[in-house]
């Protein structure tokens, strides 16, 4: 039978057990600076008329860092630098959409919901929409240079049984210019960038149907030594947030 001081004993070095478990794997002090990147995506992630960093993805990755306790640094880049970033360590979080899946076995995604982007085919006012993707056979379809939209689509652009051209702006507010003056006959991007700029200019919806509706997600390098723990952390960080009702999906924010 345990005497009082064998009792004592246990006690402490079973609180100390528990106390090591439940300290996070790297701490405050241990913490490396979380280098962010970001591929240019207007109202998500641009530079101000400051030359700040700014943007719906950009906003909530400052959220969660700070939430989390890191500290970071936030970079707008090329989206052929992240992806050599995210595969080589340099780059530790990237958020968008992964329309790479060659990309998927170097990183690891943060599991909560940060909302979707629609990408429509627009057409101009009064012009009917074809059907998807067979009606595009023989048409011109305008895209937005340096763009990912999905391996799918590009393989479809590229088949040569629907023959269609690819015409290719290099904003989303010239690829808006060229359907309206008639130099394509459709145009596919992303709602998030076509609707607002529709709005700033006082116009109409224009016809358009949603093609794909792909999951913005934040993603981390597997190649940094604390990939996991920032993973938990970051999960839980929007978890608290989310019960403090902070708005943490990107295209409501």
């Amino acid at each position: 039978m345990m005497q009082g001081h064998d009792v004592m004993c246990v006690f402490r070095c079973a609180a100390l057990c528990w106390v090591l478990l439940s300290c996070p794997l790297v701490n405050a002090e241990q913490r490396p600076e979380v280098q962010v990147g970001f591929t240019p995506f207007p109202g998500y992630a641009y530079l101000n008329e400051q030359g700040e960093l700014a943007g719906h993805t950009v906003d909530l990755a400052r959220t969660l860092l700070d939430q989390a306790g890191y500290s970071y640094r936030l970079r707008i880049m090329p989206a052929a630098r992240i992806w050599v970033g995210l595969a080589d360590g340099s780059i530790h979080l990237w958020s968008g959409v992964l329309a790479r899946p060659e990309m998927a076995e170097h990183v690891r995604f943060v599991r909560r919901d940060f909302g979707r982007i629609g990408l429509n085919l627009y057409a101009r006012p009064g012009q009917s929409l074809p059907e998807w993707p067979g009606g595009l056979a023989d048409t011109r379809l305008i895209t937005v240079t340096n763009y990912q939209y999905s391996d799918e689509i590009q393989v479809l652009l590229g088949d040569p049984q629907l023959a269609v051209q690819v015409v290719q702006s290099a904003s989303a507010r010239g690829a808006l210019e060229m359907l309206l003056r008639g130099r394509g006959d459709y145009l596919l991007h992303y709602r998030g960038q076509v609707d607002p700029l529709l709005i700033s200019r006082g116009l109409e919806p224009l016809p358009s149907r949603l093609v794909m509706n792909p999951r913005i997600d934040y993603m981390l390098s597997r190649q940094t030594s604390y990939a996991e723990q920032l993973q938990h952390d970051l999960e839980s960080a929007y978890d608290s947030l989310l019960a403090q009702g902070v708005e943490l999906h990107v295209t409501r924010r």
